[in-house]
């Protein structure tokens, strides 16, 4: 078992359901699974904070990058801060922890702006609803029964029309990953191929829908594939090459010696654009297609800055749990003082931050608990939740212009 699994399985014995958490939180184009740099970042945040040490994990890694056009930065700054929902109000909804009929429930993806896709139940035979905010009405779409041997059901994907996700087989199939569809309407589940691997939550580390096709990447050992929504057999994208690993589509990274530098240098697979960091001074950056953060200590400045060097400033409170900004834009900010934190979410693009409410003390086990639940997974996603007082907050990233 080599060191990603260890934490990987780690984690999910630290988990407080029993099922390991969505590798992401679900949509479009995200990471199926958690990224190397996210598992490791998780296990060492746990420690961080409950030692109340003051290190952050760091990221992206540029040690031979010429040096930085002189840019002279803003000066490190809090940024101001209100509730969530008054900062987007068309895009937060409280919702309770459980659908009228009494099931408790975990929010996969926005199938429109008023409805949530719904999943409860257990792994190996879960069941989908479409959740109505406007009044909180729920009808049962469909339900899903996982073939023998199952230990693990993804998140969903949702595109085109369509919904898609993942099983994991273990034990005497070791390995075996089936990929499934279903009509976002609801109906019948049909096989869309199955895969070969060797990864106890499958080592897909990307998946998005587009033109008819699943499209996703092989976290061991690379590349980008492509299999039709009707089923067959999986073929390399034309445009892949050995070593990618989807970003955010159609961006993909190119493989690096050390794992956490793999967004240096990125390609679009559809017009075979490059871009890289090489503007960017340091030894640890995190990059999205547009954007890179740096991060020093967990009550230090991260700086923020485009990967050509410009618009850049600092502000206070990166996340312990920091991944490349979610649909380029997104990030999660740490705002510590006196031994106490807050969590709020914030757009790089426009500057505007939303309080989450969450508060807490720094050095304890609820912290490092809290920091897993309201953690972003970088990539693509249109659904961002966490639990606060009894209830479920749900942002509809996509809704946030």
């Amino acid at each position: 078992m080599n060191i990603e699994d260890l934490l990987r399985e780690t984690l999910a014995d630290m988990a407080d359901d029993e099922t390991p958490p969505h590798p992401s939180r679900f949509l479009v184009t995200r990471p199926v699974r958690r990224p190397p740099w996210l598992a490791l970042a998780a296990a060492v945040a746990i420690v961080v904070l409950v030692a109340g040490s003051t290190y952050a994990v760091r990221g992206l890694t540029s040690q031979d990058a010429p040096p930085r056009p002189a840019v002279v930065p803003s000066p490190a700054s809090e940024p101001r801060t209100v509730p969530l929902a008054k900062v987007w109000p068309d895009a937060v909804h409280t919702v309770p922890r459980k659908l009228p009929n009494g099931l408790t429930f975990t929010p996969e993806v926005f199938l429109d702006a008023d409805t949530l896709l719904a999943r409860t139940g257990p792994a190996q035979k879960p069941r989908y609803w479409a959740y109505e905010l406007d009044g909180f009405r729920a009808r049962e779409l469909f339900t899903f029964t996982a073939p023998p041997a199952t230990d693990y059901t993804s998140g969903v994907t949702f595109g085109e029309g369509r919904l898609v996700w993942y099983t994991v087989s273990w034990g005497a199939i070791k390995g075996a990953l089936d990929l499934w569809t279903v009509p976002a309407t609801g109906g019948r589940v049909t096989k869309v191929t199955t895969i070969r691997q060797n990864m106890k939550y499958g080592d897909l580390d990307a998946l998005t829908i587009q033109n008819g096709s699943v499209i996703y990447s092989r976290r061991n050992p690379g590349g980008i594939y492509q299999v039709p929504l009707t089923g067959g057999d999986p073929a390399p994208l034309p445009s892949s090459l050995p070593g990618l690993h989807l970003l955010e589509w159609p961006w993909a990274g190119i493989a690096h010696a050390e794992w956490p530098a793999r967004n240096q240098h990125i390609v679009n697979m559809l017009t075979g654009e490059k871009r890289d960091i090489t503007a960017l001074q340091g030894d640890r950056w995190i990059c999205s297609p547009t954007w890179c953060m740096q991060t020093r200590g967990q009550f230090d400045p991260v700086a923020i800055v485009k990967r050509d060097g410009t618009s850049r400033r600092e502000v206070f409170g990166p996340s312990l749990l920091t991944g490349p900004p979610t649909n380029d834009r997104f990030i999660i900010l740490t705002k510590s003082k006196g031994g106490t934190y807050r969590l709020a979410l914030h757009d790089i693009t426009t500057g505007d931050t939303g309080d989450l409410g969450i508060t807490g003390t720094l050095g304890t086990t609820a912290a490092s608990r809290i920091q897993k639940q309201t953690m972003l997974n970088g990539g693509t996603q249109n659904l961002y939740t966490y639990p606060l007082k009894g209830k479920q907050i749900v942002v509809n990233l996509t809704a946030i212009k």
